[in-house]
C-alpha cells in the first residue's frame, strides 16, 4: 500500500493510499507520491514532459482587514 495523489483537472482532489490496482479511480490521474513529495487536496499538478509531476501550493490571499483581526487575535492570545 502506497500514498497516491488523486489529480483531476491540473489539481490535486485528495490523497488515498491504495494498492495501486487499475480499474478503482478511472476517474482520475493517479500519481503514488514518494517520501519527498508533499501535497494535499487543492495543489496544482502538472506533469512536465519528463513525465515527472510538479506540485504547486496556491498562494494564500490575506486582505489588510484579514490579517489586522488575525493580528488582534494573536495579541489576545497572549
Amino acid at each position: 500500500m502506497s500514498y497516491y495523489a488523486l489529480i483531476k483537472d491540473s489539481v490535486v482532489e485528495n490523497l488515498v493510499v491504495w494498492d495501486g490496482s487499475e480499474g478503482f479511480f478511472d476517474d482520475y490521474t493517479t500519481h503514488e507520491l514518494t517520501e519527498n513529495e508533499i501535497v494535499g487536496p487543492g495543489v496544482s499538478a502538472v506533469s512536465g514532459s519528463d513525465k515527472k509531476w510538479v506540485f504547486t501550493p496556491n498562494e494564500i490571499n490575506v486582505s489588510p482587514e484579514e490579517q489586522s483581526e488575525m493580528n488582534l487575535l494573536n495579541a489576545q492570545s497572549n
